[in-house]
């Protein structure tokens, strides 16, 4: 595990907690579709958006602005790309971890086949501390 979470990560899995790496930047599953799985998560959560299965805190206006300044294109070979966090960063945004982190933890079921009928309720959360 590298990147800015890899500390958190060791220190997690060092005292039993069950946690699993997240790369933003590795293949998706669909490579004919998304540039990577970044884009792939962000489109996957479109799609659960879209069909009513996730239900985030109507309070959260910070997720919400979030969620809302994520862009997206089709690049040169017609895959989906997501706008860099730089590229946000150079028009003045902050890096949208709230966002991010939504678009992570929501199975990548719409391009691997995995159907679901539950319907997600997500509400802003503390921290626990370890």
């Amino acid at each position: 595990m590298v990147g800015v979470g890899a500390g958190i990560y060791d220190r997690l899995a060092e005292l039993g907690v069950p946690v699993a790496a997240y790369n933003g930047g590795e293949a998706p599953y669909d490579k004919e579709r998304f540039v990577n799985a970044r884009a792939e998560d962000y489109w996957n959560l479109r799609e659960i958006f879209a069909g009513g299965e996730v239900d985030v805190d109507e309070l959260d206006d910070v997720l919400a602005a979030q969620l809302g300044s994520i862009k997206w294109t089709i690049g040169s070979r017609g895959r989906t790309k997501i706008e860099s966090k730089d590229d946000m960063r150079k028009q003045g945004l902050s890096s949208p971890d709230r966002a991010d982190t939504l678009a992570m933890v929501m199975p990548r079921r719409a391009t691997a086949g995995i159907a679901s009928t539950s319907r997600i309720t997500l509400a802003t959360a503390s921290m626990e501390t370890y």
